[in-house]
């Protein structure tokens, strides 16, 4: 929501019209970009850029942000839809995973299997985010 200026519905990475300088509500944060980065790229790389960047449904000025964001750590490795079927890969992981190991011990039955889904269902998330942690601190050189 707007309340500074207009009132009206805002969503995510929209511009609000009524602000006197460009100021972007992001995720319920206001944030103002002031900043600008330019850099030089000769004819080939330029189009190699325009290419990638259409490729993937953004400008070359969006592409080029959001891959330095990401670099920096300060964007998400995933668009919503790719963090939902990440989040339901990793779902089937821990199930297949606990699933293997129940039959395994013989205790494999109705009730564990279903208390094993349910804590897959209200914790997916957190499961999705420790596979990514352990991925990333396999892959730190530190």
């Amino acid at each position: 929501m707007c309340s500074k200026h207009c009132k009206q519905q805002i969503f995510h990475n929209v511009y609000c019209i009524h602000s006197p300088e460009l100021q972007i509500f992001n995720r319920n944060k206001l944030m103002s970009k002031s900043k600008t980065i330019i850099f030089r790229v000769t004819e080939d790389e330029f189009l190699q850029i325009e290419k990638t960047a259409v490729a993937a449904g953004k400008n070359q000025n969006d592409w080029c942000r959001d891959l330095a964001l990401l670099e920096a750590g300060l964007e998400s490795e995933f668009t919503p839809n790719e963090k939902i079927i990440f989040e339901e890969l990793a779902k089937v992981r821990y199930l297949l995973g606990i699933g293997f190991g129940l039959l395994s011990t013989g205790e494999l039955n109705d009730k564990s299997w279903g208390e094993t889904k349910r804590q897959v269902d209200n914790y997916g998330e957190k499961i999705a985010a420790q596979i990514l942690a352990r991925r990333k601190n396999q892959s730190d050189p530190s």
